[in-house]
This record gives structure tokens, C-alpha cells and sequence, in this order.
């Protein structure tokens, strides 16, 4: 259990429709339904993100997502040069 009271005392699976643990896992607790915690909404989406984009003008929220697009295909280019260089280093 966490010693942060703010902390979930379960790792977090939040997805689209995400309304508690499956029932279907046997690790998941069946006596306990689902409670978000502060700033989480009851479908465990984090509303605290949300309201931080919502500060932002659109002209920045654009930045922001193309500088994150950006990074994660820069990110992709190095693994796969990686990847290439694995390769050729076995052969």
C-alpha cells in the first residue's frame, strides 16, 4: 500500500470505458468497486491534464502537440537505426 494518500493503492489501467478492474482477473478485488482519486473523473481519466490544455491558447496546444510528434518520431528513427545497426553488427 502507498504511503501517499493520494496515490491509488493499485497500478492505474485507465483506457477508454475504463470503469474499475476486471472482474475476469483474479488479482482484481472484488469487494472494492472503483473510486477515483482527486482530479480523476469516474472513467479514471486524469482532469487535471485536461484542464492544464485547456489554459493554453490553440495556437499553443498545436505547439506542444507538434513538438511532441516530433520528438516521438525522432525517438522512432533512433530506435530504428538501432534496430539497422543490431543487424548489421550480427552479420
Amino acid at each position: 500500500m502507498s504511503s501517499d494518500p493520494r496515490l491509488p493503492d493499485e497500478p492505474c489501467r485507465a483506457g477508454p470505458g475504463f470503469a474499475g478492474p476486471d472482474p475476469g482477473d483474479p488479482a482484481a478485488p472484488a469487494d472494492r468497486p472503483f473510486t477515483p482519486w482527486p482530479g480523476q473523473d469516474e472513467n479514471g481519466v486524469d482532469l487535471t491534464l485536461i484542464r492544464e490544455n485547456l489554459r493554453l491558447t490553440p495556437e499553443q496546444r498545436i505547439r506542444r502537440g507538434d513538438l511532441t510528434r516530433r520528438q516521438a518520431l525522432r525517438l522512432m528513427e533512433l530506435a530504428h537505426a538501432g534496430r539497422n545497426a543490431a543487424v548489421r553488427s550480427v552479420r
